[in-house]
């Protein structure tokens, strides 16, 4: 995925007329830690676990960005992701700049006693370099609010602070957010409303690959809204039914099941046929490159959601563009998460809770107003929204670096 980062930061930093020393500044990381921690298995063995936390960059204020445990994780991934939480929180026009964090692991294959040690040992190790102020963590891939909780814990005992914005996607009863996991689903909703408005698109039929907790909570507030689903995937399958699914009924099949091979309520077909399907709008929302030079030309849609990161090869941003075909990108459409952990941030700093109306109000305005400048800095520029978002995003970070001085 970086090699994508790249190619755009580098078209873009020609668009501002960067220099070299600028371009290293951008896609070099400000910190990198890599820690290795051990932990005891209830077995009573030792295991040791490898974690990271990558502050990219923090010109425009402290770092932001998730934990992940996931067997994938390694420092060239968290490096790339942090560098995207540097873009979406700046294109967001939020007061963060951008990190990520992570344990290798594999989350499932772990006790609920072996996930809660590793947890802490991870803020053991860790802890001198997070912070309300500092660097902001929250969940990712692999983790959830417990787990946040249990770090939040653990944080608290070893510096003494009840430091709640320290962490956000936590519980609700330690000053979390309810809107929290549906976040990114919530708001890549509002931007696909503002993108057929905007785009004068007529929307009839919605296929969305990959229904976790993404994917299932734009689906079900897209068929709350009386969007018609017509397909969904996993790795097992591709679920297709014309008149449209019962999407209640699909996500508690898939929780049930934990796969959606076998649901009866829509026809069976391989898990990438998705992609190649009639519809009007695509919302990847699993995994990274898989609208790629091979397929490209499958595309029959007017529209793509990026809610995945970077589901399309940027190789391919053109030749999709010439269809006709809109690609919003990740950077914009999965940013709700992110907006609603800000938010969440600023209530623990205040002391107080916004209602659930509220949250969603304000997230509302904010992604929309990004969405916004978005699309007149990419008309003005002559360029497609994934270039106009890195254009915004990078101005603001330089522009922030330049005034402290950095460069």
């Amino acid at each position: 995925m970086f090699e994508n980062i790249i190619a755009i930061v580098n078209e873009v930093a020609d668009l501002l007329k960067l220099d070299k020393t600028a371009r290293e500044y951008l896609l070099t990381p400000k910190r990198v830690v890599k820690v290795s921690f051990p932990v005891r298995m209830d077995s009573g063995r030792i295991r040791r676990f490898e974690g990271y936390r990558v502050l990219f960059n923090d010109a425009l204020g402290p770092g932001k960005g998730g934990i992940r445990f996931s067997e994938s994780v390694g420092e060239d991934e968290v490096k790339t992701l942090a560098f995207l939480m540097v873009i979406k929180n700046a294109l967001m026009g939020l007061p963060y700049g951008g990190a990520k964090g992570g344990v290798r692991c594999d989350p499932k294959q772990l006790s609920t006693g072996e996930l809660e040690r590793t947890a802490r040992e991870y803020v053991r190790y860790l802890h001198t370099y997070i912070g309300e102020d500092l660097d902001i963590p929250a969940p990712d891939l692999g983790t959830d609010p417990r787990i946040i909780a249990w770090m939040l814990d653990e944080y608290i005992k070893i510096t003494n602070r009840y430091a709640f914005g320290t962490f956000t996607g936590k519980p609700p009863l330690l000053g979390g957010s309810k809107t929290r996991e549906i976040a990114t689903g919530l708001g890549g909703y509002f931007i696909f409303e503002k993108a057929i408005e905007e785009f004068g698109l007529e929307v009839e039929e919605i296929a969305v690959q990959g229904i976790g907790n993404v994917g299932g909570s734009f689906v079900k507030i897209a068929y709350e809204h009386d969007k018609k689903i017509v397909a969904v995937s996993d790795t097992s399958c591709t679920i297709y039914n014309e008149n449209g699914l019962e999407v209640e009924e699909v996500l508690d099949y898939k929780r049930k099941n934990g796969r959606l091979a076998g649901f009866p309520g829509g026809k069976e077909l391989p898990s990438d046929y998705i992609l190649k399907l009639d519809v009007d709008v695509l919302v990847p929302a699993a995994v990274e490159n898989v609208i790629t030079e091979e397929n490209w030309k499958d595309i029959k849609a007017k529209l793509i959601l990026e809610l995945a990161n970077g589901p399309t090869r940027i190789t391919v941003d053109g030749k999709l563009r010439e269809k006709g075909i809109v690609v919003v990108p990740d950077v914009l459409a999965n940013a709700g998460g992110v907006v609603v952990s800000y938010l969440e941030w600023v209530q623990n700093r205040m002391g107080y809770r916004w209602e659930e109306e509220e949250v969603r109000s304000k997230l509302r305005r904010i992604i929309s107003r990004a969405f916004g400048e978005v699309v007149a800095k990419s008309e003005e520029k002559r360029i497609d929204l994934r270039r106009g978002s890195y254009l915004l995003a990078v101005s603001r970070v330089m522009e922030a670096a330049t005034l402290k001085g950095e460069i």
